[in-house]
């Protein structure tokens, strides 16, 4: 069989007990040596194309995926013509506003995997790092969260509070900006020192900024979203390929 299977499908088998005996988790070299009921070739073709299949699928999601954020990429850096009249500029400090509430931050010890209010921290990655009980969030929404030290940006529309260190909350006039919109835009320009260990907020606030009117910055996020619901599409069927090469494996080698 192992002739025949890919290294991760013959891993699949065993780790998923098709051997007919329970094995626990060893080294690389335990497993190769682990013995196996004999499989036809007719079968083991048929678990390496349904494998393959699979792989194609993941590969074209993952086009998918690649191709819409180049997309996205290019709806914020190719706007139109900048020296329009119409473009609103300045430095980043001259759009933002004062945020009502949100002085309350959460030690990461704090944070679990359960909880009543979403925690939203400087790290990069999804936008909720975990929950807590009993803190009051912060609702005047929506919001940019910058990572102070990671210069990362996540729009956030719900309530939450904020991790304790390095999160510096942006908050914009409704009437003019749209937060998403400054949220993608601000992901596409370059802060000083962004690979550097400091803090970025007072980069950030003199940061030049050149901008749609507020109906052009909404066509914009309503493109933008559309793009992001391709992702993730995408990005569902590739969590589920594992599932699914599973399901091959558990059909035909009962």
């Amino acid at each position: 069989l192992y002739a025949c299977l890919s290294e991760d499908a013959f891993f699949d088998y065993v780790m998923e007990g098709k051997s007919g005996v329970k094995m626990p988790r060893g080294d690389k070299d335990q497993i190769m040596r682990y013995p196996i009921r004999d499989v036809s070739c007719e079968i083991q073709r048929k678990v390496i194309g349904g494998f393959a299949e699979v792989e194609k699928e993941c590969a074209r999601q993952r086009k998918t995926i690649v191709d819409a954020e180049e997309k996205i990429k290019l709806l914020i850096n190719s706007m139109g013509d900048k020296s329009s009249d119409k473009w609103m500029k300045g430095d980043l400090q001259d759009f933002m506003v004062e945020v009502v509430g949100g002085n309350v931050k959460v030690a990461a010890g704090a944070i679990k995997s359960t909880g009543s209010v979403p925690v939203v921290t400087q790290e990069a990655g999804p936008t909720i790092a975990g929950y807590v009980d009993g803190v009051e969030p912060i609702t005047d929404l929506p919001l940019i969260v910058f990572g102070d030290h990671t210069c990362t940006f996540k729009y956030v529309d719900f309530p939450f509070v904020r991790g304790a260190d390095g999160t510096q909350l942006l908050k914009f006039d409704t009437k003019t900006i749209d937060a998403k919109f400054m949220c993608l835009y601000l992901r596409e320009c370059e802060i000083p020192n962004a690979n550097s260990y400091k803090r970025h907020m007072k980069y950030l606030k003199t940061l030049r900024v050149v901008i749609p009117a507020l109906p052009d910055q909404k066509k914009i996020v309503a493109k933008v979203e559309k793009l992001e619901k391709e992702i993730a599409a995408a990005n569902a069927v590739l969590a589920a390929a594992s599932e699914r090469k599973s399901a091959i494996l558990n059909k035909y080698l009962k």
